[in-house]
């Protein structure tokens, strides 16, 4: 049995506030805090990244029981948990 992806025209949007503008050449991501190498990356550095594509549901936090705050996609980008990694995030057990 296959799954179905959810149409764009179709998924849910939900938005608070303002969308903001992004300048990409001078936006980073920065990873710090509890690690032992903090991480900033560029736009460019990070597309350049290994990506993964997933298939994946997303359901909002306030969809009701049978609601249609729910969708089913496809997302490509780099797992955090390859950010977290180069970062050497700190275990906090």
């Amino acid at each position: 049995m296959g799954i179905t992806l959810t149409p764009n025209k179709k998924f849910f949007i939900i938005q608070k506030g303002r969308i903001p503008k992004v300048n990409v050449e001078g936006w980073r991501l920065v990873v710090d805090g509890q690690v032992e190498k903090p991480l900033s990356l560029s736009y460019d550095e990070l597309a350049a990244m290994p990506q993964v594509r997933l298939t994946e549901i997303l359901e909002c936090y306030d969809n009701t029981p049978g609601g249609n705050l729910i969708g089913v996609a496809e997302w490509e980008g780099v797992l955090v948990s390859r950010l977290l990694e180069m970062a050497k995030a700190k275990n906090n057990d």
